[in-house]
């Protein structure tokens, strides 16, 4: 199963659909053996080394700066040693994106509207008609030299992140449930429950032996997605199959929608369990929406703990020396390889400070006491507070005060 960490992927989509090279076309980045002209090395374990020439640099600057305006070089060259770290690191653990991935993530940049939708001038291949030039036309479009290198660009993207999700802090959880929605009826009620608890029983069997934990014996959990579409009162469980958008131990996805406390304690109850034997699923339990039945599908490093691991990796990178190469690596983060910054990057423009204005003291004016003419009356100060009548026409009922309350789910 894909994880869902490639998500961040898509961030880089978006990235990519504000921007646009000045610059000649910009190869995957493939860094440059030798010293001539390069900005930063990195030295691995193995004692080989790679260098970020000024001029991938100065092509990536553009590329996520957009028309005119180059990004700044630091954040640049970072994004830049980080993920040839990443990538080394997924050499070393044999960890490469998956074919079918790349290729419906290509898919996905190729047909939608905002990505080369929005950048080619021609329309877009009909069904059956070959893609491969529409593509490379996008890929340039994007400033790089033809469709083969944007591919390769989104490969090493979709290897980078599944080596971070694997080695981030797993800080989510993806489940799945069937789910028997609340009756009104008590009766009702039980009847789910009795459905329920044979379908669990079902999935992972009947008591019989104690002494066996019951989490243990789990013989048919792979019919857990068919019987979720059979059985699942969930709108939409027919063709999800129960499935859910991973979630904190806050109950939170990604985008800020949070789960019920119950049904959240209760997923995360069932985390050693997965971790220990890679099956988990729940007895049925109650939450305000009915009877559910769970079952653990992974366990998932969320973008931000990611991106946390990204920094953490370039940092230590940073901070190493060649000689701490040699040493055994015991840190909570993999020390992958030694970076040296061999230039002065120049530093973004400051932001212009705009002073205050001093006020300036209005004098007071002297005070006067003037006398009314001989025969003149001082006007009365009306004293009466100012109120407000609101009288229906003639005819017109009063509206009615609501008072009712709008509850809140």
């Amino acid at each position: 199963m894909a994880r869902p960490y490639v998500r961040l992927v898509l961030a880089l989509a978006l990235l990519l659909v504000g921007c646009t090279s000045t610059q000649g076309g910009i190869p995957a980045l493939n860094p440059t053996a030798g010293p001539e002209n390069a900005v930063a090395r990195i030295t691995y374990r193995d004692g080989t080394t790679e260098y970020i020439s000024q001029a991938t640099l100065d092509q990536f600057r553009q590329l996520f700066g957009g028309p005119g305006q180059a990004a700044p070089a630091a954040p640049v060259l970072d994004e830049l040693l980080t993920r040839q770290l990443l990538l080394r690191q997924a050499r070393n653990r044999d960890i490469v994106a998956e074919a079918q991935e790349v290729e419906a993530f290509v898919e996905n940049v190729r047909t939608n509207p905002q990505a080369c939708g929005s950048r080619v001038q021609q329309a877009p291949p009909g069904p059956g008609e070959d893609t491969r030039a529409y593509f490379d036309e996008c890929a340039k479009a994007f400033g790089f030299t033809d469709g083969t290198a944007f591919r390769n660009f989104l490969a090493e993207q979709l290897t980078i992140n599944e080596v971070a999700g694997r080695e981030a802090e797993q800080d989510q959880i993806q489940a799945a449930h069937i789910l028997w929605t609340a009756k009104e009826d008590p009766a009702q009620s039980q009847e789910d429950y009795v459905t329920a608890y044979r379908t669990f029983e079902q999935l992972c069997g009947s008591p019989g032996n104690q002494t066996v934990p019951r989490e243990r014996r789990c013989p048919n959990a792979d019919d857990f997605t068919q019987l979720a579409r059979q059985l699942s009162e969930e709108p939409g469980a027919a063709e999800s199959g129960g499935m859910l958008p991973p979630f904190n131990e806050q109950g939170v996805t990604d985008d800020g929608t949070p789960f019920d406390t119950t049904f959240v304690s209760q997923t995360w109850a069932l985390e050693q369990q997965f971790r220990d034997q890679e099956v988990a699923i729940s007895e049925p339990f109650e939450t305000q929406f009915g009877w559910h039945i769970v079952k653990v599908l992974d366990l998932l490093a969320s973008q931000e703990s990611g991106q946390r691991y990204r920094e953490a990796v370039l940092q230590r990178a940073k901070e190493a020396t060649p000689a701490d190469l040699q040493q055994a690596d015991t840190g909570d983060v993999p020390l992958i390889g030694a970076v040296e910054i061999l230039v002065e990057l120049p530093s973004p423009p400051a932001v212009p400070t705009v002073e205050p204005p001093v006020p300036v003291e209005t004098p007071t004016p002297a005070a006067t006491s003037e006398v009314p003419a001989e025969g003149t009356a001082e006007p009365a100060v009306d004293t009466t507070p100012e109120t407000t009548n609101v009288v229906p026409a003639e005819g017109t009922a009063e509206p009615e005060l609501d008072t009712t309350t709008t509850a809140t789910p």
